[in-house]
C-alpha cells in the first residue's frame, strides 16, 4: 500500500493543480495547452 502512495505522485504533477503552483517549471508543456 505505501509502495502504491508514490506512484500516484507523479500523475497530478502534470494536473492544473500543479501548473499554478509550479508554473511553467515543469509544466511548461502544459502552459501553451492552457491558454
Amino acid at each position: 500500500a505505501e509502495a502504491q502512495a508514490p506512484a500516484p505522485a507523479p500523475a497530478p504533477s502534470a494536473s492544473p493543480a500543479v501548473k499554478g503552483v509550479s508554473g511553467v517549471k515543469l509544466n511548461n508543456y502544459d502552459e501553451p495547452a492552457a491558454p
